[in-house]
């Protein structure tokens, strides 16, 4: 592990809430290690000299607003945006241009850096630099950040003084071994998703002994889910379907393209003061054939 840099409570508005085609919520992993990916080649275009390079990133979330309206009941639906693609149409029949539609949130986010450096342009120029690239040039997950002041950028130490720091907040843990179990057990991976999530109401009727009718009763409800926690689904990266192969429809027509699709598996919330350490939460890249995935190197504590 190398230097420990934390960008705290880093507002953004209007991120891509739709990490893929079957889950909502807090950006994908791979929007947060996109992130320090540029503001890694920011750095290296304003001093090609730097030797500033991140190795893993760590996500705590500290809120986060879904854009959504809410109808009678318990009924909610997101506010999707039409972004046109291709320009603006502009036939005579004025039909209107093909668009994607796109969930949004507000989110606050700290983001946690390990990077391998030996500062040779200073650290307190380095952590001046963060800051001007942070809030003059970065979007994260599709949304812009609006701190009003320049956010919170400081090297940590590796100990329980930075988790404490991250109150109140939540930590984005893989658990990746759930699924894994679930699959041994026979379920394939759209059931073991749906089994940790599903939260099963169970009505239970129960005699009222003290009243003084002897048939009086009460109904009593309970919520349980198969594993405890706040569990949730969350996009980790991608899994190619083909080949690599050239492409005569894409803008950059001398890179190969190949078709892949999102893979999902499940991820946990927790408090910060749940690890030992920072370095427990950090996200790293894993190449593997056809599996290009972020994962983390440690194991969730289960106590």
């Amino acid at each position: 592990m190398g230097t420990l840099i934390l960008i705290d409570r880093l507002e953004v508005q209007n991120a891509n809430a739709i990490s893929s085609p079957l889950t909502i919520g807090v950006p994908s992993i791979t929007a947060f290690m996109g992130f320090a990916h540029q503001l890694q080649r920011l750095v290296h275009q304003t001093n090609p000299e730097s030797d500033f390079r991140v190795c893993r990133v760590g996500v705590i979330v500290h809120d986060i607003d879904l854009q959504s309206r809410h109808f009678t009941g318990s009924r909610t639906r997101l506010k999707l945006t039409a972004n046109t693609r291709g320009g603006r149409n502009e036939s005579k029949k004025s039909e209107r241009a093909s668009f994607v539609e796109e969930g949004r949130c507000h989110l606050t986010v700290s983001i946690l850096l390990d990077c391998e450096s030996e500062f040779v342009d200073g650290r307190s120029a380095l952590i001046e630099r963060l800051q001007q690239l942070v809030m003059g040039q970065m979007r994260l997950a599709g949304g812009s950040i609006t701190n009003m002041q320049l956010p919170d950028i400081r090297e940590v130490a590796d100990d329980d003084q930075t988790l404490r720091r991250l109150l109140p907040g939540w930590v984005l843990m893989e658990r990746r071994d759930l699924m894994i179990e679930s699959m041994k057990e026979g379920l394939d991976a759209i059931d073991s998703l749906q089994r940790a999530l599903a939260i099963h109401h169970r009505r239970h009727v129960e005699t009222d002994e003290t009243a003084d009718s002897p048939q009086a009763t009460r109904v009593k409800w309970t919520h349980q889910r198969h594993q405890p926690g706040y569990i949730v689904p969350i996009t980790t990266g991608y899994q190619a379907l083909g080949p690599i192969t050239p492409s005569n429809n894409a803008r950059d027509r001398d890179t190969p393209h190949r078709i892949a699709e999102s893979v999902i598996t499940l991820g946990e919330f927790v408090l910060p003061l749940r690890l030992a350490a920072p370095s427990e939460m950090l996200w790293q890249y894993r190449h593997d054939g056809a599996l290009y995935v972020c994962t983390q190197p440690t194991n969730l504590p289960t106590n």
